[in-house]
């Protein structure tokens, strides 16, 4: 399923399940990866989960204290990131070819900026929106952001914002699906 404001706000008050199989705990640096993702409907509740499938995706995942880049690449037409619980979110294209979303870590003694800054092809990165990502109802909520660039370029991008109920604060998903609270189309 295409992460699209319409698609996504018709599961407001549903459930998300996400299972990502989240890597080992990285503190610091800059963490390129590439995880194919798929979002699906489950039962009439949303299913976000690695793999194939139509209507793919590319996952950025949370570094503690730096910063996680994913590119869409192979046929992605969107790219999603969380939890987020007040880091930022840059979505851009590298001037190669390609559009890229970051997960910015902005807790205490975050290295993100400086992370970001420092590595050599930082001229090759464009940015189309950045903006910092807190729950809005409550401290027991994270975010998840969705950008659908199945439109090519920066006008065309829609970013929605999915913001879930959680008793797992800090940095991680419930294992469990997940009450969403709210669907905010921000761009």
């Amino acid at each position: 399923m295409q992460p699209t404001f319409a698609n996504l706000e018709r599961y407001k008050n549903k459930r998300l399940s996400v299972s990502l199989g989240f890597p080992p705990k990285i503190t610091g640096g800059l963490v390129e990866s590439h995880d194919r993702i798929v979002l699906a409907d489950d039962g009439g509740n949303l299913a976000l989960r690695l793999g194939d499938g139509a209507d793919p995706g590319a996952w950025a995942y949370y570094v503690t204290k730096g910063v996680a880049v994913t590119s869409a690449t192979g046929g992605e037409t969107w790219l999603a990131s969380g939890p987020y619980t007040g880091c930022e979110f840059i979505l851009g294209k590298k001037k190669g070819g390609g559009i890229y979303a970051a997960h910015f870590a902005r807790e205490s003694g975050s290295t993100a900026e400086k992370d970001w800054n420092s590595r050599a092809d930082s001229s090759s990165y464009e940015q189309w929106a950045r903006f910092k990502v807190s729950p809005t109802k409550d401290v027991n909520h994270c975010i998840i952001i969705f950008a659908d660039c199945a439109g090519g370029g920066p006008q065309n991008v829609s970013i929605t914002r999915v913001e879930v109920a959680i008793t797992n604060f800090g940095g991680s998903f419930d294992k469990g699906p997940m009450q969403i609270i709210d669907v905010i189309k921000l761009a």
